[in-house]
């Protein structure tokens, strides 16, 4: 079907009080156009940790995944959710990524020495110098964000905040559709 014989098929004609005729056939046209265009929101490609290494989500094919984003002084926070989550979902997959949003960009190098001091072993924290993952997903990241991905990786849920009984639950809800076995157990 050419755009032509798409406009023709989706004409409306608009009367105006003037008695003007206006076919309304490549604005709806358009309309429709945008509408079925919209795409999800593309995944952020790997990181560097800071320890050289990259992490990203094609490292999780086949299984949900939980990204914790946030500003460097906040990723900490992800450790309570962490306790929290893999009680009651100990295959739950995940990674945090810190969101280096500041004026003047240090060396990334910088940022890894900082994280390496501060990180337990066998954590990793990938470091996003451009905000990537904030600007993908619309996340303020003053406050911890939780990123929440099905095994195709297509987002199935966006929260924001501390750990809190009332929080938690809500994550722990879309998470019971997302494990039904590990939910069926508790």
């Amino acid at each position: 079907m050419t755009p032509n014989s798409l406009i023709r098929r989706f004409r409306i004609q608009l009367h105006s009080p003037l008695g003007i005729r206006a076919g309304a056939g490549p604005l709806l046209l358009i309309a429709v156009l945008l509408l079925t265009s919209q795409t999800a929101a593309a995944i952020p490609g790997p990181l560097p940790d800071e320890n050289g290494k990259f992490i990203g989500m094609e490292e999780y094919k086949g299984e949900p995944v939980l990204v914790y984003v946030a500003k460097l002084r906040e990723t900490a926070e992800s450790g309570d959710w962490e306790k929290k989550l893999t009680q009651s979902y100990p295959q739950l997959q995940y990674f945090i990524v810190a969101d280096i949003d500041i004026l003047i960009e240090p060396p990334e190098e910088f940022i890894a020495k900082i994280l390496r001091g501060v990180v337990p072993k066998g954590v990793n924290v990938a470091i996003d110098m451009k905000s990537e993952w904030a600007k993908e997903y619309d996340l303020d990241t003053d406050t911890l964000c939780l990123v929440l991905f099905d095994a195709e990786h297509k987002l199935v849920g966006s929260y924001r905040g501390e750990a809190d009984d009332k929080l938690v639950a809500e994550v722990e809800a879309k998470l019971a559709t997302l494990f039904p076995a590990t939910a069926e157990t508790k």
